[in-house]
């Protein structure tokens, strides 16, 4: 028997959920060729590394700067055997053991090793610096849930099930 969460029972959440894991496995693959051709620049013959995708994907998320520094970061700088930016947990594991990627950053080592430490953002001396990077981020939060309230009320007012479905 196979049993799914009562939110999965509904065939327009499992068909969302399956469309955006192939969006999500397509981008992967684009990051791990962009991984592949850069490390091959760097006269290394190797696959990607999970980590290394992983990096990429928050690079991407982060516009490709740190968000505690403000500095750009160039795509060299975290592939390969010597990397200038960690994974780090912006709420560290040590203090919420929350190891999901909604909790972690790309981050200039020197300063996740030596500055942020254990501490949450809030706890940085330049904690005001950092929320002003974040701005964009509340913009594109709100932008989000406007669209999903407008989804929720196309589906409220479809008259048919295949405009539900769609709205859905």
């Amino acid at each position: 028997h196979i049993e799914l969460a009562r939110e999965m029972n509904d065939a327009n959440r499992r068909a969302a959920l399956s469309t955006w894991n192939r969006i999500r496995e397509t981008e992967k693959q684009k990051f791990k060729e962009a991984i592949e051709s850069t490390l091959r620049e760097q006269g290394v013959q190797r696959d990607a590394a999970d980590d290394e995708i992983l990096k990429y994907q928050l690079w991407e998320e982060q516009k490709h700067i740190c968000l505690y520094t403000g500095r750009p970061i160039g795509l060299s700088e975290f592939i390969g055997d010597n990397p200038k930016y960690d994974i780090e947990h912006t709420v560290p594991r040590s203090l919420s053991c929350d190891n999901s990627q909604a909790n972690k950053t790309l981050c200039d080592q020197h300063y996740n090793r030596n500055i942020k430490k254990n501490k949450i953002p809030f706890d940085c001396l330049n904690h005001a610096e950092i929320l002003a990077r974040l701005a964009d981020w509340n913009k594109r939060i709100d932008n989000l849930n406007n669209q999903v309230e407008q989804k929720r009320k196309a589906s409220r007012r479809a008259t048919t099930k295949e405009q539900k479905d769609k709205a859905i």
